[in-house]
């Protein structure tokens, strides 16, 4: 059985919380709820597009979009691109979790998989 690692509330005057995943637990679920819609909007429009492919165009968004973003000097983060899928759009796609994603909320993502592996190995972040 795991050992589990009691979490104080900050603030005081509520419950402990216990987690098998130590003090990082509370950031990676906080990192995964923030980028949970985006990663809801990626798979409505997986199943989309499994429904009617003459769809698929359209929920990958236009090209035209993407000739007004280019426009404009990108900044490092790709911000203007935060409204786009996190990847490319296809019937029962997968979403891949190195390559080919959305730069835009890159950020998040990372917070999570660092979250993730401190975690896993015990060590603060």
């Amino acid at each position: 059985m795991r050992r589990l690692r009691r979490l104080d509330e900050t603030g005081g005057g509520g419950p402990a919380h216990y987690s098998a995943r130590g003090a990082n637990t509370a950031a990676a679920a906080a990192a995964v709820q923030a980028i949970k819609p985006k990663v809801d909007d990626y798979f409505g429009r997986c199943r989309a597009a499994e429904f009617d492919p003459r769809a698929l165009d359209i929920l990958n968004r236009a090209k035209e979009e993407y000739i007004q973003i280019a426009a404009h000097q990108l900044t490092i983060d790709a911000s203007e691109l935060a409204a786009f899928p996190l990847a490319q759009i296809a019937p029962g796609k997968a979403l891949p979790l190195k390559t080919g994603l959305n730069p835009a909320p890159r950020r998040r993502r990372r917070h999570i998989v660092d979250s993730r592996r401190a975690t896993a190995f015990g060590r603060p972040l």
